[in-house]
């Protein structure tokens, strides 16, 4: 009865294991977008500031040195209680094309500061949304450009490199999923016509925005991705450089948003057919994944030592094992980890028992109508 209870437990692990390694076989047939010698789409930079005095300089410096023709900026202050708003005002002045704009209250979120510059978007341009605390490649609005050449691209997301990766455990634990999360399982979503999630930094054309309703309370970058209508691309040649987090609460309270996010959108309606509502179901839920594992191989463990059980119980959960450490070394070719790069990025994963405890108090939290901000 037990070992059939553990077995049960351990088939999402086995739907995931084959999902996982269908996505990593994928990754091969990745292609970015070609260079182009069409029409440049007018860009318009969105950047929600909230508390932001510390860095607000350094982000005017970076979109100042961005190379594009047809470049409009809109630095939002979302309610900020420092002097962020002072710092805005003043970037803006005398730059044709950049505006900035106020939001009252005590931060509104992503949703509300893309929703309040639209007053500034090009109806037939491009947004791009960058956090306050992600610098842009200079040349990089170009590229995005050659994405928005195919008509049927609604958005694009883009590569988060972190700047400060080898800081401690717990970065370079986030830099690893990172590294999986884009390098693998987005390149490969994107080679198989899936949508991958739109998260941190995206851009997206104004028409899809527009379609979508900008007025509705966005619940999380998960849910606009699984509402536009269009094809979403993932952009493995624009890096976007940020850092993440190096303490353990700082990985916990950016995580229990996420996870929360993730779990709500959910519920998301399917634009793009049930097929790809499959994968981005399978991708949101993959947050249970962790806690599943950890369940699964104490269960199993257990069942396998007090009754005497073939080992035959575990097989669901070393195969999500093998297909998990498979993705994590292609990602790490990919980013050109060294070989002590390597080790250390190996011994992180000590912080696989912390992720699976977050997803489970993030689901908590859902059932509980108790879900975080997004910010």
């Amino acid at each position: 009865m037990i070992a059939a209870l553990v077995l049960f437990w351990s088939i999402p692990l086995a739907a995931a294991a084959i999902r996982r390694a269908v996505v990593l076989l994928a990754t091969t047939r990745y292609k970015s977008a070609p260079a182009t010698d069409g029409r440049l789409p007018a860009v318009t930079v969105v950047c929600p500031c909230h508390n932001e005095s510390a860095h607000a300089a350094e982000l005017v410096a970076g979109l100042r040195e961005l190379e594009y023709p047809r470049l409009g900026v809109v630095l939002v202050d979302d309610g900020s209680t420092d002097d962020t708003s002072e710092i805005l005002a003043a970037a803006v002045r005398g730059c044709a094309g950049w505006n900035s704009v106020r939001l009252e209250g005590d931060g509104s979120g992503k949703a509300a500061a893309v929703g309040a510059a639209s007053a500034f978007f090009d109806p037939d341009g491009v947004v791009l949304v960058l956090d306050a605390d992600h610098r842009l490649e200079p040349d990089a609005l170009h590229r995005v450009a050659r994405y928005f050449a195919d008509p049927d691209v609604a958005a694009v997301t883009f590569r988060h490199e972190p700047r400060n990766r080898d800081a401690s455990i717990v970065s370079r634990f986030c830099a690893l999923e990172s590294a999986v999360s884009e390098e693998v399982t987005a390149r490969g979503q994107d080679a198989l016509g899936a949508a991958p999630n739109l998260a941190g930094v995206w851009a997206a054309r104004t028409t899809a925005l527009r379609a979508y309703d900008l007025g509705h309370e966005l619940a999380d970058d998960a849910v606009l991705a699984g509402r536009l209508k269009g094809r979403i691309r993932y952009a493995a040649d624009i890096r976007t450089h940020h850092a993440v987090p190096e303490r353990l609460h700082e990985y916990v309270r950016q995580h229990l948003r996420w996870t929360a996010g993730l779990y709500a959108s959910l519920v998301t309606p399917r634009r793009r057919g049930f097929a790809a509502w499959l994968d981005a179901s399978f991708m949101r839920a993959g947050y249970l994944e962790h806690p599943l594992a950890v369940a699964g191989a104490i269960g199993g463990a257990v069942v396998v030592s007090a009754y005497h059980s073939t080992l035959l119980v575990l097989l669901p959960v070393a195969a999500w094992a093998v297909v998990m450490a498979a993705q994590t070394v292609a990602a790490m070719m990919r980013e050109r980890y060294t070989g002590r790069e390597s080790v250390r990025a190996v011994l992180s994963l000590l912080l696989v028992p912390v992720d699976a405890a977050v997803a489970v108090w993030g689901l908590v939290l859902v059932l509980r109508r108790r879900r975080p901000a997004w910010d």
